[in-house]
């Protein structure tokens, strides 16, 4: 808008024929033109288009301003009419609140009062889930406490039973040791003891054999124990070991 402003001061020569010029003063044209504004014929017979057709929405604008006075007169009317049926029934109302009440009721404070009977059935729910969660969870914390205490006990058994698993090691070190040591004593009288020293190997054979199957099974109990995520089983039983006799002595001759 600024540059057309600033173009329309800019003096400009243009060439018009004398049929062109249609500004007359008194039934004459004047000396001075500079008041004559230039356009287009086409641009007025726009202007001129535009102009009807203002007039046109003119009448359209009077004809809708007229209805919408009518439709406000009778909106009007109906207006005053609602207030006095609306002042009738409250004139009703208040008759028949002391009628039965004997005072008038403000029902706007009822309306507040009253119990919303939805919301209540909700709350009740509420309150009644809520008791059930507390429950569920109440026999939770006693099921881990319960597991615990297992737990703790297993946990015993599993170090009682390592206990017994190094002492049957130490054992069979033992016996692997009087076994050497006898194997040596009986060196000198080979010829002589021959069968009773076949009879003891075997005896200590089967001996140490039963003792690494139960110390092999109590190992395998133990890797079971430890992959079971904290939930230990009873431990099963090992092949059942013979008890052992006592070792019989060797006189040297």
């Amino acid at each position: 808008l600024e540059k057309q402003q600033k173009l329309n001061e800019l003096d400009v020569v243009v060439t018009l024929h004398l049929d062109q010029i249609q500004y007359v003063v008194n039934g004459a044209l004047p000396r001075d033109l500079s008041n004559c504004l230039v356009f287009r014929k086409s641009s007025q017979n726009r202007l001129s288009e535009r102009i009807e057709e203002l007039k046109t929405e003119k009448q359209n604008q009077r004809h809708l301003f007229k209805e919408d006075r009518q439709k406000f007169a009778q909106l009007t009317k109906d207006k005053k009419l609602y207030e006095t049926k609306i002042k009738d029934i409250e004139e009703e109302v208040k008759e028949m609140q002391l009628l039965k009440f004997g005072r008038i009721i403000d029902l706007d404070k009822l309306d507040s009062v009253t119990i919303n009977k939805g919301a209540e059935e909700l709350k009740e729910k509420l309150r009644y889930f809520e008791t059930e969660y507390d429950k569920e969870v109440a026999a939770w914390d006693k099921k881990i406490e319960e597991e615990k205490k297992l737990l703790n006990v297993k946990m015993q058994e599993n170090t009682a039973m390592l206990d017994n698993l190094m002492g049957m090691v130490q054992e069979g070190n033992e016996l692997e040791a009087s076994l050497n040591t006898c194997q040596n004593g009986l060196g000198a009288n080979y010829h002589s003891l021959q069968k009773a020293d076949k009879r003891e190997r075997w005896r200590l054979k089967q001996l140490i054999e039963l003792q690494s199957q139960e110390i092999e099974s109590l190992k395998a109990e133990i890797t079971q124990l430890s992959r079971k995520d904290g939930h230990v089983l009873p431990p099963s039983h090992g092949p059942t070991m013979q008890k052992s006799q006592p070792l019989p002595a060797i006189i040297q001759k």
